[in-house]
């Protein structure tokens, strides 16, 4: 999808002026592809069979002249102004949940709960944050990376009317509209997961898929976002049917309107297996195509590190 300096901005919609907007703030990719202008990132296209590979300007692995097109960048789909106050946001909230998360000089700066459930999982509550400006970033990383999938990629992982709520959600909370977010801001809930601690972070994935609603799925490298609209969340807890809508067994981890911020751990090693199955999956489709059931059948995606074979 070409855009130009004419089109509407996708938060605002004035025209989106901005060039190189990062989808997926430049903080949650530093560890899994490099730092700005040394990244090393791959994306592969089942599909198409096709590997596409894009190095930093600055990586010494870039040998060709022209400029090329950041995976998880684009030009003109925010103006300067909204972009201007996403940065702001992911300056205040991303290294309270990154590298401030797992640094033990900062733990006091957190609660953990452990879980009072036979497999559940502990959760931090970060206390330096506020919760509001925290769900509004993930809702704006989801609403990026979305409109990324659904333009270009023809996966849709939100409907029409989810982008519009999401859309008047995030305009309002940039812009300190409080009357408009109050209107919105029950209108999602998420549960976010992360490592304890990375075993291969040049391993983390970047992709959503389509083939679930229930909840909606977001691979954003460091995190795994569990989004679920609200209207489906309480349709499904008042109905009692258990078919219609598979709640979450630790409702505690989820992040809503006026609740504390809060982030569940999964061990290392966890999320590491989770990584290298998708990963085997994704090879399996690109070299046999084969479409199974039970397997991420819609994934195109891989951006990180290939893994070395064994």
């Amino acid at each position: 999808m070409h855009r130009q300096a004419t089109d509407p901005c996708f938060i605002c919609l004035k025209p989106a002026d901005k060039k190189n907007s990062h989808l997926i703030p430049a903080a949650l990719l530093n560890l899994s592809l490099g730092k700005r202008n040394y990244e090393s990132s791959f994306e592969i296209d089942t599909k198409k069979k096709s590997i596409d590979e894009y190095y930093g300007r600055n990586n010494l692995k870039n040998h060709k002249t022209e400029i090329k097109q950041h995976h998880w960048a684009r030009d003109h789909y925010f103006c300067r102004e909204c972009e201007s106050l996403l940065g702001v946001l992911e300056g205040d909230i991303l290294p309270h949940i990154t590298v401030k998360l797992r640094n033990p000089k900062f733990r006091q700066n957190y609660i953990k709960n452990e879980p009072d459930i036979k497999g559940g999982l502990p959760v931090l509550i970060p206390q330096r944050i506020d919760s509001m400006d925290y769900n509004t970033l993930i809702l704006s990383i989801i609403f990026r990376v979305s409109i990324l999938y659904t333009f270009e990629k023809g996966i849709k992982s939100l409907g029409l009317s989810d982008f519009e709520i999401m859309r008047l959600l995030l305009h309002a909370r940039l812009y300190k509209d409080n009357s408009e977010y109050d209107a919105f801001c029950d209108q999602f809930a998420f549960i976010l997961i992360t490592p304890e601690k990375f075993l291969h972070p040049t391993r983390n994935l970047g992709f959503t898929t389509d083939f679930t609603s229930r909840p909606f799925i977001f691979y954003l490298f460091e995190f795994l976002v569990l989004l679920y609209p609200a209207y489906d969340f309480e349709k499904a807890r008042l109905s009692g049917n258990p078919k219609y809508f598979t709640i979450p067994p630790q409702i505690d981890l989820l992040n809503f309107c006026n609740l504390p911020a809060k982030l569940a751990f999964v061990p290392s090693g966890f999320w590491d297996h989770i990584n290298r199955m998708i990963l085997q999956s994704t090879f399996a489709l690109f070299r046999f195509r084969k479409r199974r059931k039970r397997q991420i059948t819609r994934l195109k995606d891989y951006k990180g590190k290939p893994m070395r074979k064994r």
